[in-house]
């Protein structure tokens, strides 16, 4: 699940239909509202602009180590590279970029920092889920499940030797 916080709309919305093919996606458009939706703590990733109204990219980010979220951020356009990086920022792309080089670096920050290897699918018995496609099936007949539904079924898929605890599952 990312956050990408964004306040050129077409931009945001460009780059949310270009990642919902692969992950569940949420748009904020100023450094505030960016700030409350990160501080939440369950995005995979955020995708954290600088020159934001309300409150800068810069100070988004360091609010939220300082509230320790260590959610991995994926800074756009940091005119001070060092500043975003010593923020806390795990990776930076200048403005303009291209998409594809965006996907990748966001693909590496998820591996390091998940430790999941994309593997695409996540099984358990007889249940499969595509998880770049974000479908489940049974016995290889499609299961008809909604965003949030899908999201706790793959939870509980990918924690199958873990105790979930209801807190974990409403995060």
């Amino acid at each position: 699940k990312l956050l990408i916080v964004e306040d050129d709309r077409l931009l945001s919305n460009a780059l949310a239909r270009s990642l919902r093919d692969a992950y569940a996606v949420d748009q904020a458009f100023d450094g505030e509202e960016g700030l409350f939706y990160a501080a939440q703590d369950v995005y995979d990733l955020v995708v954290l602009d600088v020159m934001l109204p309300e409150r800068d990219g810069f100070s988004v980010l360091e609010a939220l180590r300082a509230q320790g979220v260590d959610t991995p951020v994926l800074m756009l356009r940091p005119a001070d590279k060092l500043r975003g990086l010593r923020s806390g920022a795990d990776d930076y792309l200048a403005k303009p970029f291209d998409r594809d080089e965006l996907l990748a670096r966001i693909e590496a920050i998820l591996r390091r920092t998940t430790g999941r290897r994309d593997v695409g699918i996540v099984a358990f018995k007889e249940l499969a889920l595509h998880t770049r496609t974000r479908q489940a099936f049974i016995a290889d007949e499609p299961l008809a499940l909604k965003g949030k539904q899908y999201d706790i079924l793959e939870y509980l898929v990918s924690h199958q030797e873990q105790l979930v605890t209801k807190a974990q599952i409403f995060d």
